[in-house]
């Protein structure tokens, strides 16, 4: 079976069950996870919700917009810059290095 390291993670803020802070938390605690973005979408600015993400080493923190076609857009500029324009090692040493 052939694994492939996920390049982006989208993570809402306010989950049902859980807190995003606490799936955050996991994320970027755990080796095999810990280099892949993760980028926070939430309804609130607050700063004390910003400030407790960045201090979890979230990458970026981004406003959701209510209007689905603005969302749509926001969603599609995140893909664009992480995924298209920003570097992401993709190397066997970082390959090995998740998966072992």
């Amino acid at each position: 079976m052939s694994r492939e390291i996920v390049p982006l993670i989208l993570l809402n803020l306010s989950l049902p069950a859980i807190s995003g802070l606490d799936v955050l938390q996991h994320l970027k605690s755990s080796a095999a996870i810990k280099r892949i973005p993760v980028v926070i979408l939430s309804s609130t600015k607050h700063d004390s919700d910003v400030n407790a993400c960045f201090n979890l080493s979230a990458n970026s923190y981004i406003l959701k917009p209510i209007d689905l076609h603005l969302y749509q857009n926001m969603v599609t500029n995140v893909a664009l810059y992480w995924l298209r324009l920003n570097e992401f090692t993709h190397s066997s040493e970082y390959a090995q290095e998740v998966f072992v």
